[in-house]
Order: structure tokens, then C-alpha cells, then sequence
């Protein structure tokens, strides 16, 4: 299944967003069983680290990051943006 991370707007940078996407995200993952989701960060023109940790804390809070890395799968991700998830997924990684 593919979400589109756009869907409330190609700046994530609030808190309001970044709650909308994470219910979104924790939703699809309660709804489907084992299948791959596919995040889509293809029009996202901003996303802050804190913003990107955000949306990916309460996720890996409910299901573990085991479970949520193998879940979840990221798409169009270009590299500036690919530095920002990868500082926000590792400081999770590193609180635990």
C-alpha cells in the first residue's frame, strides 16, 4: 500500500501534520496485516528532523522499531531529505 506523505501539504513542519500523518501511518498499519507500506515523500518540499521524529515516534512507540522498519518503506526520498530521516529514525534507534 502506498501513502502519500504530501497528503496534508509538501511542508511538514507542525505539530497538527505531523499528528494527522502519524495517525494516518499507525492506522494503515492496524488495517493491513504484514503488507509493506510505502510512504511516498515525492512532492515533500520540507520536512524538519524534529518534524520527521515526530511522526515516526509514536509509531515505533505502539508497534517497536523492529516491527515499523519492516513494515514501513520509503519512497522518492530525495537526499537532503534522506539526511533529515536518517538523523530523526536514528535518534530513536539510540533511545532505546
Amino acid at each position: 500500500m502506498e501513502y502519500q506523505m504530501d497528503k496534508y501539504g509538501t511542508n511538514i513542519t507542525n505539530e497538527e501534520v505531523t499528528s494527522k500523518l502519524s495517525n494516518d501511518i499507525m492506522k494503515i498499519i492496524n488495517d493491513t496485516k504484514d503488507e509493506i507500506i510505502t510512504l511516498n515523500f515525492g512532492n515533500i518540499k520540507l520536512l524538519s528532523t524534529i518534524a520527521a521524529r515526530s511522526i515516526f515516534k509514536p509509531i515505533a512507540d505502539k508497534y517497536n522499531l523492529k516491527k515499523m522498519f519492516q513494515r514501513i518503506e520509503m519512497l522518492n526520498v530525495e537526499n537532503d531529505l534522506r539526511i533529515i530521516l536518517n538523523h530523526a529514525l536514528n535518534s530513536l534507534v539510540s533511545e532505546t
